[in-house]
């Protein structure tokens, strides 16, 4: 049997978010929240972490044009939204978030957002958006959820393309048929996880919990990573990025308008154009 829970109680949420990536996914998903903290005039705030700096490569399959160039991408996307949408965003882009520290210092402003309130009648929610690919900052972002008072974690993930390791000296006409088959069949799937601590008893299981093995593989910290190991990263998918974000605004968009969460997560497949949510169950 589903049901609903409602976080906002009667009250007026106060969003004090902070998405991790600044990338595929991360870009996308700060365009929609940035859209929708508009339209439901939210006096929130929204915070992008991310170290990377915007490389040609980008070019194609991210929100950067050829003048952000070398400039960090968690800087560029902020500065434009925050821009084009009127709300507060800021960027952290000292180093990458590989302690639970830093991220604490990311919720830093809680107090001086609180003062711009109008009444009292609202709810302060802190929210934290995982847009990463690897397994050390999912596992960071799980302890965090578990050490919070309250906390409404998303987690979203997909996989990449399956290519040749030369893949980008190569062209595609050479690749053998074998090759061409795994990456015409990979890098479409994905999915976002909703996880919901209130008043220290987890209401929601996040991602670590709700899959158990999810932790299995072990990645070493984003910033340990070599020059080569990041060239030699495999692709997304531009529409699987698309895909991930829309899943990701559709619990956004519930929560803003309606104060509520009633789906623990959605699974998707671009290729086949399928999205399928599963409410929260008792």
């Amino acid at each position: 049997m589903s049901y609903v829970i409602d976080i906002a109680e009667g009250t007026k949420i106060v969003p004090h978010i902070v998405l991790i990536g600044a990338g595929g996914n991360g870009g996308l998903i700060l365009q929609h929240i940035a859209q929708m903290m508009s339209i439901f005039k939210l006096n929130g705030e929204i915070v992008i972490a991310d170290a990377d700096v915007v490389e040609s490569k980008n070019l194609g399959n991210q929100l950067f044009i050829q003048q952000d160039v070398g400039k960090h991408k968690a800087e560029v996307l902020a500065r434009r939204y925050r821009a084009g949408y009127k709300v507060p965003i800021s960027s952290y882009t000292s180093q990458y978030i590989e302690d639970i520290e830093t991220l604490e210092q990311l919720y830093s402003n809680k107090y001086e957002l609180l003062k711009k309130q109008q009444d009292d009648k609202y709810l302060y929610l802190p929210i934290l958006i995982g847009a990463v690919d690897n397994m050390f900052s999912r596992e960071l972002f799980h302890h965090y959820f578990h050490q919070c008072e309250n906390l409404l974690y998303i987690d979203v993930g997909n996989t990449s393309v399956t290519v040749p390791p030369n893949w980008r000296e190569v062209d595609k006409k050479r690749w053998t048929p074998e090759q061409l088959n795994e990456y015409k069949n990979s890098g479409y799937n994905g999915q976002a996880i909703c996880g919901i601590k209130r008043h220290g008893q987890v209401v929601l299981p996040p991602l670590g919990d709700a899959l158990p093995h999810a932790f299995e593989q072990k990645d070493i910290a984003p910033s340990k990573l070599s020059c080569s190991d990041l060239a030699a990263s495999e692709p997304q998918r531009v529409i699987t990025n698309k895909f991930a974000a829309m899943a990701v605004a559709q619990f956004i968009n519930e929560l803003f308008d309606e104060g509520t969460v009633s789906n623990h997560y959605i699974l998707f497949h671009a290729q086949k154009a399928f999205m399928k949510a599963a409410p929260i169950s008792e």
